[in-house]
């Protein structure tokens, strides 16, 4: 699921189990939201993967990417009403893609986000950069490291880290899931949180993972 902000209006995006990948329209956060197409944005088999797990990017340029997909990742253009496709979704050329269950996998939950001419395509910790939203990706790993994360955190380090990037005051954040804290498991997931700071050549350096104490 992701949101976005565009023309005074609010859309969030969302998939109906592995299958479809709908949007619904609101006046503001808390809606009240309205379907305005009554059908999928995505339907069953337009891509030979799993319709799921929806990302946007609101490039710089004003344009709008969707990004969706499990193992094999899709991208596609919207049109300016957010609620339309500009273009047949497009593979992801990923080199040297891992992920949580090894090499020449990724995962679910692709993420888009920008940092200067660079693009990053996420799936939980792992990560890929480009110079074009289209590909092709080189991977670079994974930014959660057993030094950089707090041993609280560490239980099944690299597993179902979905998450988001944001900025916030100037500074970099990333927001993902979490299975070790206590009192969490596979069906009650805490949040944790992270700030990103990127080296002279744009990769991610390792992302602390810090219990907060007061």
């Amino acid at each position: 699921m992701d949101a976005a902000y565009h023309n005074g209006k609010y859309y969030l995006y969302f998939s109906r189990g592995p299958r479809e990948i709908g949007v619904v329209v609101g006046p503001a956060p808390k809606g009240p939201w309205s379907d305005p197409l009554g059908k999928p944005l995505i339907s069953d088999g337009l891509v030979p993967t799993e319709d799921r797990d929806p990302g946007i990017l609101m490039d710089n340029d004003g344009n709008n990417y969707l990004v969706f997909g499990t193992w094999d990742f899709y991208i596609a253009r919207l049109n300016d009403d957010m609620i339309s496709l500009a273009e047949t979704p497009r593979l992801i050329q990923i080199d040297r893609k891992e992920g949580p269950y090894g090499p020449g996998k990724t995962d679910d939950k692709p993420y888009l986000h920008r940092r200067g001419n660079i693009y990053y395509l996420s799936w939980g910790c792992f990560y890929a950069m480009s110079e074009n939203v289209y590909g092709p990706y080189l991977c670079r790993g994974s930014f959660l490291t057993e030094e950089s994360v707090e041993p609280v955190f560490r239980k099944g380090l690299l597993m179902d880290r979905h998450g988001s990037f944001f900025d916030f005051r100037d500074r970099s954040y990333f927001i993902c899931n979490d299975q070790s804290y206590p009192g969490s498991h596979e069906y009650f997931r805490n949040s944790v949180i992270g700030e990103v700071r990127y080296a002279p050549d744009g990769t991610i350096l390792p992302v602390e993972l810090k219990e907060r104490r007061t």
